[in-house]
């Protein structure tokens, strides 16, 4: 004696796939590197940035570092204002250096 109908077989295996795929974790918001090499000199003014805003104004760096990715929006817009605010602006980018010279690196707000 069969438990399950082939059909229903077939349905619950789907849906057990469907369950196992939305689980896997996946690279949250990424965005893509800003590329450099030997050669680079300035790069555009609307760089791929996410923002955090610190109400508390107490994150430390390190604290930064932990946050979980979903706290780090992507912007609406490539000049994304928060008008007067007291409180810390952290940015974050992921840089590719694709030279072989190490490069130092300024952001400078617009």
């Amino acid at each position: 004696m069969e438990r399950f109908s082939p059909t229903l077989r077939n349905y619950l295996l789907s849906q057990l796939c469907l369950c196992f795929l939305l689980f896997l974790p996946t690279p949250a918001q990424a965005l893509p590197p800003v590329t450099v090499s030997d050669t680079f000199l300035q790069g555009p003014s609307a760089i791929p940035v996410q923002h955090y805003l610190d109400p508390s104004a107490e994150l430390s760096i390190h604290e930064i570092r932990e946050l979980a990715p979903e706290s780090w929006p992507i912007p609406e817009s490539s000049n994304q204002s928060y008008g007067f605010d007291q409180s810390p602006l952290w940015v974050r980018l992921q840089v590719r250096n694709e030279g072989l010279a190490r490069q130092l690196l300024m952001l400078d707000p617009p």
